[in-house]
């Protein structure tokens, strides 16, 4: 060992061992079998490393990453310790030469996957050389327990057969107490030593805060450190992309990591961050094992990561020079949702409840009220000692006021034992709030004198006060089956013997009412208001909410506007009706302000044109991806740097061309393989047709020109003729006549329907088509949906509908004109398929305007004209809750509240088959059962000034 602390200053500069560093060297140096579980940045590589050093002989380390194995080499070769790698993505004469230093003796350490491990050829040359040392990084993977499981690890045992005389040695950053158990019985590991440092990574500040306004408090939060580094982590590739252009947008310096990028992309980009070129990485989980970057300050969970062993191991990536660094955890309920809808999604059921399991110990850490290193340090198998760490949201935030709930946690686990202790919460709490699920009538666990106690909470609540007792210690959870047990001092409580107290959120109930009671107007004036209001639609022999609803005349009650400019600042107050019945209501407000004596309040309202809340980050993508066409990126470098089809990005040339923007003709020069001749009769068509609909100028070419060569011509052509023609030309063309669609979507529309969905043609479904009829708001009678068998149209339908020629109309790009003849059913589109056909809604959301019922559900006019390109999107939505509610005339209302991209929405309802259920059911919340929903979202016409987002269908919502 002293000879070890000389390498150890002179070799790799270091004056002490690191905690347990010194012990596993040792260990190694006596042939002793171990398992080491050292945090990120501990100094594992070291562990290893340096026994190679002074035994002279080869060790063999096993590592999942060939960038992690690729650093450690370039390392030790600096250090002057000859170390060799093998792998696919070496050169012929690298890999050789390679080969001859394990063949000569001379490399001290070789680096391999485990994958490459297992091949005969590579086990025929290790073979013949003295292996001494077998190490195995990241050995988390061999188990099944483990967060990131990977079945050639599962084989190692039987790799070391082949090595009887060199010893194992196993590390990892991440490991339960039965993960090491896993990993120790796996490699076969009877009479090893087990070597376990603290997780506690003292100046780490961990924080979580609830996912509200997620952009905008992400800018808040970089903005707090200047000039430094730091990860941005994302659960998809789509999240990552739209992240990075919005911080690129306001100035941060940033780039994205992720599994679309290709290999040398991934790899400059990571290289720039270690380099301190750029900041900021935004990245998906693939990214930061195995870099050695000491000074990363912050590290944010943009979105909930899958497992509490993910999490340590992400934030493990800040603060390694241990220098002080914030962590920030994104607790958004719709990731939540997200992540059980993935685990749904397995086929293994022993997959799924160990997902499980991992889930709940993450939501634990995440709702915890108390120190945050104690659930995660626990995790892992180790206690925290300290009440106060200092050093999280939690230890320094005030306490947030507990309240006895030990009645509530005696029906809880009195219902576990009532169950048989053989099953997991969501069991528990269907029994507390009474439900006639298949699994509890199974068991007959309707009969239970716990069923149906526990409606007093909901089932959010329910979980919560569950983890809660789990953390406090009045249960165990069996971590292979998930299911709960009752411990010792969860008895105490059950014989009242012991009080439990605990924050339990209170759910937020809907507000229904159209005129909230609370508000500072005058409630005498607005009767009077209201009288006025009935008489004046009488005699016009309209509803009262024609002339003026109640919004307007609250703020007439709140302001008291005594003239006609004062008067038209009021909402819904325009110009033709401030002629026809502002002198009646001005009357009526002076007259009851002369009597008491009030003055007009002065009030005006905010400009429209500025947007009340951050939008959601980026540029919208059709103009993203034409600037950087522009800039001199090629189709093909757009296709791998979105990682889409070259139609898709066609497709957003042309949205952004129809738009009145320019792109230079000579950046299609050479472009496509087609005959000046041929593009010139394309282009006479073009002329002649329009381009809007491709078919008739494919029939004219009589076929001579494929559809994907039409698609390039119809932009280049876009792109000669500029703006003016494209404006004058975009609506010609001949009948377009009988057009495939997928329905997704039959809603109710005045007096008439509304039928739209996406073009079934060609590369799939592609461009929104609504079909209208030729009236003034172009609704549909049923009549005209009629299909042969007299059925109407039904989502996920794919129909053939018989149309005249594209009909657009300001934003409602979509519209097209119905031709007389029959509409055809022709088959169903797959639910599992929809995901595929969502849509980018970049300029849909444009969010801050919100109706006294609603929330985010309306947008000015003006702005609509001036910031949407399209009326109609399909959406996949988190926390979907159905909402029956009543308006202020105590009419019943069907309304969708979700949350979209950490904003949260509530929509009227138009979809005839969600309000034709909901209507009859009690007035309250209905969450959505399954997650694979998804939400057609349509912008209406304009109404006083503002058009209103409404959900036009839901989409595979069981009811």
């Amino acid at each position: 060992m002293e000879r070890a602390k000389r390498i150890l200053k002179e070799v790799f500069g270091f004056d002490d061992f690191r905690p347990l560093q010194a012990e596993i060297v040792k260990s190694v140096l006596d042939r002793e079998d171990l398992l080491a579980i050292m945090p990120t940045g501990g100094g594992k590589s070291l562990c290893y490393q340096l026994p190679a050093i002074l035994s002279q002989r080869l060790t063999v380390v096993v590592s999942p990453l060939i960038s992690l194995m690729k650093d450690q080499v370039d390392q030790l070769t600096q250090l002057g310790i000859p170390a060799a790698i093998l792998n696919s993505a070496l050169v012929p004469e690298a890999y050789r030469r390679n080969v001859e230093m394990i063949r000569s003796l001379r490399a001290r350490l070789l680096y391999l996957a485990p994958e490459s491990l297992l091949k005969p050829s590579i086990l025929e040359l290790l073979k013949s050389v003295p292996v001494d040392c077998l190490a195995i990084d990241e050995a988390h993977c061999i188990s099944f327990w483990g967060h990131e499981f990977r079945p050639e690890y599962r084989k190692l045992q039987d790799i070391r057969q082949n090595f009887p005389d060199a010893v194992c040695a196993a590390f990892t950053a991440t490991a339960t107490p039965r993960v090491r158990e896993d990993i120790k019985e796996c490699l076969g590991f009877s009479q090893a030593r087990e070597f376990v440092a603290s997780f506690d990574r003292e100046n780490l500040f961990l924080e979580v805060r609830p996912k509200e306004n997620a952009w905008s408090q992400l800018l808040d939060f970089i903005r707090r450190f200047p000039e430094e580094s730091g990860i941005v982590y994302c659960f998809t590739r789509k999240q990552v992309d739209a992240l990075y252009s919005g911080l690129r947008e306001e100035g941060f310096s940033a780039l994205p990591y992720h599994a679309g990028l290709n290999d040398a992309q991934r790899a400059e980009n990571q290289e720039k961050f270690i380099r301190d070129d750029i900041r900021i990485v935004v990245a998906t989980i693939a990214f930061g094992m195995g870099i050695d970057k000491p000074n990363i300050r912050f590290v944010v969970h943009y979105d909930l990561p899958k497992t509490l062993e993910h999490y340590y191991q992400e934030i493990g990536r800040a603060g390694r020079d241990g220098l002080p660094a914030h962590c920030l955890l994104f607790l958004g309920y719709g990731d939540i949702r997200k992540i059980r809808h993935f685990i749904d999604q397995g086929q293994n059921s022993e997959e799924k409840r160990i997902a499980r399991v991992h889930l709940g110990a993450l939501l634990h850490y995440a709702e915890t009220e108390d120190c945050r290193r104690s659930p995660l340090l626990s995790y892992f198998g180790e206690t925290f000692e300290k009440q106060n760490c200092g050093m999280c949201d939690n230890c320094k935030a005030e306490k947030k006021p507990t309240r006895d709930v030990t009645i509530e946690a005696q029906k809880f686990m009195s219902c576990v034992k009532r169950t048989g202790e053989r099953f997991g919460a969501n069991h528990v709490i269907d029994v507390l709030r009474g439900s006639k699920a298949k699994k509890i009538l199974k068991f007959c666990h309707d009969r239970l004198s716990t069923y149906g106690i526990g409606t007093d909470l909901s089932k959010r609540q329910w979980f919560a006060l569950c983890r809660k007792l789990l953390g406090k210690g009045y249960m165990n959870q069996d971590m292979r089956y998930g299911s709960l047990m009752v411990t010792e001092k969860g008895w105490e409580v059950l014989r009242g013997n012991e009080k439990v107290r605990a924050h339990i959120e209170e759910e937020t109930p809907e507000a229904p009412a159209e005129v909230p009671k609370d508000l500072p107007f005058d409630r005498e004036l607005f009767q009077s208001l209201r009288k006025l209001r009935k008489s004046l639609s009488d005699e016009a022999d309209v509803p009262p909410y024609v002339v003026f609803p109640d919004k307007t005349l609250v703020e007439m009650s709140t302001f008291f506007p005594q003239s006609p400019e004062s008067l038209e600042n009021i909402h819904g107050v325009g110009k033709v009706k401030l002629d026809t019945y502002g002198p009646a209501f001005l009357e009526e407000i002076g007259s009851y302000c002369r009597k008491k004596g009030i003055e007009e309040v002065p009030f005006s309202r905010p400009s429209l044109s500025k947007s009340k809340t951050a939008a959601f980050p980026g540029k919208k993508r059709h103009h993203e991806v034409a600037e950087a066409f522009s800039r001199g990126k090629s189709i093909e470098d757009l296709m791998k740097a979105y990682a889409v089809k070259e139609s898709t990005v066609l497709r957003h040339l042309y949205d952004y061309l129809r738009e009145g923007r320019r792109i230079s003709p000579d950046r299609f020069l050479g472009s496509f393989d087609i005959s000046s001749d041929l593009r010139t009769r394309v282009f006479g068509h073009f002329d002649d047709l329009g381009f809007f609909y491709l078919k008739p100028v494919y029939e004219a070419m009589q076929g001579h020109v494929a559809y994907e060569d039409l698609h390039r011509l119809r932009v280049h052509y876009m792109c000669v003729r500029g703006p003016e023609a494209v404006s004058e030309n975009a609506a010609k063309g001949a009948a377009v006549g009988r057009k495939a669609i997928v329905c997704l979507a039959n809603s109710r529309k005045y007096s008439g329907c509304c039928v739209a969905g996406k073009d079934f043609t060609e590369d799939g479904p592609v461009q929104w088509v609504r079909p209208v009829a030729p009236c003034p708001m172009g609704e549909l009678t049923v009549q005209c949906t009629l299909l042969e068998n007299s059925e109407i149209p039904r989502p996920l339908d794919i129909l053939e509908i018989p149309l005249k020629r594209p009909y657009p109309k300001d934003y409602q790009t979509e519209n097209f004109l119905i031709s007389d003849g029959p509409w055809k059913k022709t088959g169903r589109f797959p639910v599992s398929e929809l995901d595929s056909m969502c849509d980018w809604p970049d300029s849909l959301w444009l969010n801050g305007w919100s109706a006294y019922s609603g929330v985010n559900d309306r947008m000015p006019e003006e702005l609509v004209k001036e910031r949407v390109t399209s009326s109609l999107y399909l959406v996949r939505p988190d926390d979907l809750n159905v909402v029956v509610c009543e308006n202020a005339k105590l009419l019943k209302k069907v309304r969708v509240d979700f949350r979209y991209r950490g904003e949260t929405y509530c929509l009227p309802a138009t979809d005839p088959d969600l309000e034709k259920y909901f209507i009859e059911q009690p007035l309250g919340e209905y969450p959505a059962q399954n997650d694979d929903v998804y939400l057609t979202v349509s912008i209406s016409e304009p109404f006083e000034g503002f058009c209103y987002k409404l959900v036009a269908a839901v989409l595979n919502l069981e009811i």
